[in-house]
């Protein structure tokens, strides 16, 4: 076997095989206690009348052989998202994508070369320097890379001194299409992994009106059709306020703006049609950990290799951006930095250096994962249904749990592999 199709193979065997530490205890746990995860009606145990329960779905996907997690490994990366498990996310994303041919790898190689002709600016600085002059901006991602939403609140402030005061997003499960003003299990699964929390709240401090836009009746329309309800709800928006300036954060193809097939236009491609405006489109899931299919996975992994990205850039040829994957649905592609490692904690979490680290000494028998709520949203009785701001099966090799909070007055939870509740504690974050 050649040195390269070992690493193919050799990746996928990973990708199903390596748990870390925590999980394989979970895994031990859950076989010897098989009424740990009680899954609801819907086949889907993170929520239930109860409230959250963000071990129950891990617990259901580690008792499953992989033959069954193979099934719909996408559900599984977003199952170990929800508890931060960022390296288990991407190993059950690539599970999902189709194998390729031997030449195809080659090609990602060889391709690669391509980038001595490009150089690189930061993406932020790039993105907002257009984004004055536009009225709809569109940013892609992929619901389990927080890494995605982290990229998007780097840009909300200054959006905002711009005039943006609209955030749509297609993760909020909301039928009505009405503005939230607080983020809890109301707003849909999707909405229920921390970071996305944290950039629901910074969006709402600043002053945005979020807006669910996403169809929530799966399987009745044509794709077509789906977008199109979709991006009926971005156009509503501005028939009732002329003066509206949207930022829309969509789902992987939702922000292209040509047609994907007969029956597949994208939300973006209509919403030009609805509207008049042609939206400022960015990819950022292509170039990006994982990529979102097999060959950009490849070509990403060869081309971080080769420039050790350090933030987030975008790629120039003579001036004009460009996609390094000559990808034309989009009008930018954001090429992200490999992500490192901080406390066990992948290096992203510190969300722009705006979160501070804290320290949790393991003291508590039977303790397995902590999570940090804001002190001014928990109560006793609203507890199962809050999201909170970070949280970490994952201890660090001292031992301890680290959780990154902004500073402020957070409400701690300890719980156990049963997801009951040892201990509750305030804390200060300076």
């Amino acid at each position: 076997m050649s040195a390269l199709l070992f690493t193919i193979f050799h990746s996928i065997l990973l990708s199903a095989q390596d748990f870390p530490a925590s999980l394989k205890a979970l895994k031990s746990f859950a076989i010897n206690h098989a009424d740990t995860a009680s899954v609801d009606s819907f086949g889907h145990s993170l929520f239930s009348s109860k409230g959250i329960n963000y071990l129950a779905p891990v617990v259901d996907r580690l008792i499953k052989p992989d033959s069954l997690n193979r099934q719909n490994p996408f559900q599984a990366a977003l199952d170990m998202a929800f508890i931060n498990e960022y390296k288990m996310s991407l190993r059950y994303e690539q599970m999902g994508y189709d194998s390729m041919p031997l030449e195809a790898y080659r090609d990602a190689e060889i391709y690669v070369d391509t980038v001595k002709t490009v150089s690189f600016d930061n993406a932020a600085r790039y993105i907002l320097s257009r984004t004055g002059r536009e009225k709809i901006v569109m940013i892609n991602e992929v619901p389990y890379k927080p890494q995605h939403r982290v990229f998007v609140a780097s840009l909300l402030d200054s959006l905002y001194q711009q005039g943006f005061r609209y955030l749509a997003m297609e993760i909020i499960g909301n039928g009505r299409g009405e503005a939230i003003s607080k983020i809890s299990m109301l707003n849909g699964w999707k909405a229920a992994q921390p970071i996305s929390g944290e950039l629901i709240r910074m969006a709402i401090g600043l002053g945005f009106k979020v807006i669910p836009y996403e169809d929530q009746t799966p399987g009745k329309y044509t794709p077509t059709g789906r977008a199109a309800m979709e991006a009926q709800k971005i156009a509503d928006i501005i028939r009732k306020d002329s003066s509206a300036r949207i930022l829309v954060l969509s789902g992987i193809t939702s922000a292209s703006e040509k047609s994907l097939g007969e029956q597949n236009w994208p939300m973006a491609y209509q919403l030009k049609r609805f509207t008049g405006y042609d939206a400022l489109t960015i990819d950022q899931t292509e170039l990006t950990e994982g990529s979102n299919f097999e060959y950009g996975r490849y070509f990403y992994e060869k081309l971080a290799d080769r420039i050790q990205l350090k933030e987030a850039m975008i790629a120039f040829r003579k001036d004009i951006p460009v996609s390094l994957l000559d990808n034309d649905h989009y009008d930018l592609q954001v090429i992200h930095p490999r992500t490192g490692s901080i406390r066990n904690r992948p290096s992203w979490i510190v969300m722009n250096n705006n979160r501070k680290e804290f320290a949790i000494r393991p003291t508590l028998r039977n303790m397995f994962m902590v999570q940090g709520y804001y002190s001014n949203e928990y109560s006793p009785a609203s507890l199962p249904f809050l999201i909170p701001a970070d949280q970490t099966i994952s201890a660090d090799i001292d031992g301890y749990y680290y959780l990154y909070l902004k500073p402020g007055i957070y409400t701690l939870v300890y719980r156990d592999m049963n997801y009951q509740v040892l201990s509750i504690k305030e804390i200060t974050v300076m």
